[in-house]
């Protein structure tokens, strides 16, 4: 029965950059494709109004909901990148607190759990919570009901030498691999 325990120190800019990778991966799902497809489709409501202009000085309703959804793009896009500083200012915040903590963690993989600890909490998940594990930019997440928010993260430079390419091969007899490629950076 192989396990495998890590304990880290903590690391303020690894622990930023791995939160910034979770938002990329969160905040990607489906917002990004929903402002494209919205640009998209008023750039074609407002080509179909310029084509099918009326002579009659009449308003065209393709233009208008053109303008709409313009808008709603841009608006969306505005808010998106909002969200995306204040994330990353609480980020930085949560950072310094657990900088003042010494917030180091301990990993420890067994055949029937995962075990996190930290200063703040120690939590044990049966391998059966998890959906997948998958690997994106050089990071290791291992996802809890197919969400980011609740992902586990480790960055293959973290662990000793050898010990990534074990664990990763350890964990294909624990938890489905899932590709996520298709996510652009």
């Amino acid at each position: 029965m192989e396990s495998f325990n890590f304990h880290f120190p903590y690391d303020k800019e690894q622990f930023i950059r791995q939160q910034i990778v979770l938002w990329k991966l969160q905040s990607r799902q489906g917002s990004r494709k929903q402002r494209v497809n919205f640009f998209i489709a008023a750039a074609a409501f407002l080509a179909l109004g310029i084509l099918a202009g009326s002579d009659d000085g009449s308003p065209n309703p393709f233009i208008l909901v053109g303008i709409l959804f313009m808008l709603y793009a841009v608006f969306s896009a505005l808010i998106y990148g909002s969200a995306k500083r204040r994330y990353i200012r609480k980020t930085h915040e949560v950072a310094d607190k657990y900088e003042a903590m010494d917030m180091d963690c301990t990993y420890e993989f067994s055949e029937e759990f995962l075990k996190y600890t930290d200063k703040e909490k120690a939590v044990q998940f049966r391998w059966s919570m998890f959906t997948y594990y998958t690997i994106y930019d050089g990071y290791l997440l291992l996802l809890i009901n197919d969400s980011f928010i609740n992902a586990f993260v480790l960055k293959k430079e973290e662990l000793p030498s050898g010990q990534y390419e074990n664990l990763v091969t350890w964990l294909k007899s624990k938890l489905n691999y899932k590709e996520i490629s298709s996510l652009k950076r």
